[in-house]
């Protein structure tokens, strides 16, 4: 077995509701790890794509239990132990080891393996068993089982009846109780995942009308200055939402430090005397305004679960609406703006057309895999492809068409045929084609994720009602 250096007796515990995610091949070659398991493991992300699993072993956890486990999930069982793990640093780390095999074409192609934070009664339960089998004093499988029932033999026959039923019994039992209790994690993992979405619809339009305010509020296009003002309130207006929001769910999403800092940086943004800046200043500081928007829906995302589910029918849809089609506004919105400050019906400089040219390879890779994302989350869901088709070939057609146009006039031809104001207004139409998808995503997703949790809670109640049916029953017996 390999064993791995340096060793502390230092312990890290694992971060309040988060869950350690990694897949592997059949070899046991980590092709995946999320994010927290990165964080915790002090390995980065390229150490650990492509190693052995066994990258993170600690030397205590004994051999007899990775023999097991690969044992069972060779057979395409599912296999759950507590494990202790090893950081790059040496420190360790216990966690509820959930491995399961993934399957394609009814084939194994690997493994999946989710963890949980354990209870100390759970570790030093772990840690005693695991120094027995060590020390050879206790084995994973044991032996000898029915040498030490021998004393049936000398009961009578209705004693051995409730004995044999009572075996029978507690491990159904324990079984049922142990599925309810995944259950209840699969709701409660669900339940994070809805706050979220509630959350992200009301982000994404703040997010959205930011990026009107940056664009409007650009030199070359003329416009009242009224509408500057009503985007304003409009902002305020989402503000105001998104307080509401956090106060509810910024404990359990951990957004609430974030969201502050926001607010105050909106208020700096709008209120700051701009007559002394000039209009590349302006542009940079609303963009940087931007990218923290952006980085806050990523954080979001992790706090609600948004990127970890493991279904294909709502994976694919989190992966459109929580990411890229995100990615795509805001690279749209940039690309938006920066054709207003700079392009006034005159041809670009090259320099600018540099600058252009690289915006909008940014904007098209984003709108590819968009588009990718799209078509997946439709394909490995039905009811979601009756929602969102319309909106998604609109989408398709209007931003690919702006986009389209951008290349052909501006970067690889030299057309002054249209004005910044039509080049504007293209830009927003492209970016409101991106919102109606996504708003109709978010509400698909939303009512797929409230129809999960309904059916898992009817599947638990349904256990518990077999519980306590067996136990009534064994006991009127």
């Amino acid at each position: 077995m390999k064993h791995n250096t340096p060793v502390t007796d230092r312990e890290v515990l694992m971060k309040d509701n988060t869950i350690l995610v990694t897949k592997t091949d059949l070899k046991g070659k980590i092709t995946f790890a999320n994010d927290d398991f990165i964080e915790i493991s002090g390995f980065t992300a390229e150490e650990l794509i492509g190693s052995d699993h066994n990258i993170v072993r600690h030397p205590d956890m004994p051999v007899e239990a990775f023999a097991d486990l690969w044992a069972t999930i060779n057979q395409g069982k599912p296999w759950r132990q507590l494990v202790k793990n090893r950081t790059k640093a040496g420190d360790y780390y216990w966690v509820e080891a959930n491995v399961t095999p993934i399957y394609k074409n009814n084939n194994i192609e690997g493994f999946l393996s989710v963890r949980y934070s354990p209870s100390r009664d759970e570790i030093r339960c772990s840690e005693q068993f695991y120094d027995q089998l060590r020390n050879h004093k206790a084995t994973i499988r044991p032996s000898g089982f029915f040498e030490k029932i021998n004393f049936i033999k000398r009961l009578s026959v209705k004693n051995k009846l409730i004995i044999s039923s009572l075996f029978f019994l507690v491990p159904a039992l324990l079984a049922i109780l142990w599925v309810v209790k995944e259950k209840n994690m699969i709701i409660e993992f669900a339940q994070q995942e809805v706050l979220g979405t509630e959350y992200h619809i009301a982000f994404t339009g703040l997010l959205l009308h930011i990026g009107d305010y940056s664009g409007i509020s650009n030199q070359n296009i003329k416009i009242d200055t009224s509408a500057v003002e009503q985007i304003r309130h409009i902002i305020d207006a989402d503000i105001t939402v998104l307080d509401s929001l956090d106060t509810k769910y910024g404990e359990i999403l951990k957004t609430s430090q974030a969201w502050r800092a926001i607010k105050q940086n909106w208020v700096t943004l709008s209120t700051e005397n701009t007559t002394l800046l000039t209009a590349e200043d302006i542009y940079q500081k609303q963009s940087k305004f931007i990218e923290s928007l952006y980085t806050f829906i990523g954080e979001l995302n992790d706090h609600s679960n948004l990127i970890l589910d493991p279904d294909l029918d709502s994976y694919w849809l989190m992966d459109m609406n929580s990411i890229k089609l995100p990615e795509l506004v805001e690279r749209l919105v940039f690309l938006r703006s920066y054709l207003a400050l700079n392009y006034n019906s005159q041809l670009l400089t090259e320099k600018q057309k540099i600058d252009l040219m690289v915006k909008y390879q940014l904007a098209q890779t984003l709108f590819d895999k968009a588009t990718e994302s799209a078509a997946k989350a439709t394909h490995y869901n039905d009811t979601v492809a009756a929602a969102v088709s319309v909106k998604r070939a609109s989408f398709e057609s209007v931003v690919q068409q702006y986009l389209k146009d951008i290349r052909s006039n501006l970067i690889e031809g030299e057309s002054t045929a249209s004005s910044s104001e039509q080049y504007f207004n293209a830009g927003t139409k492209a970016i409101q084609s991106v919102e109606n998808l996504y708003i109709v995503g978010e509400n698909s997703l939303k009512q797929l994720l409230e129809n999960r949790i309904h059916k898992v809670e009817q599947e638990k109640w349904e256990l518990l009602a077999i519980v306590f049916t067996l136990l009534f029953c064994n006991y009127s017996a």
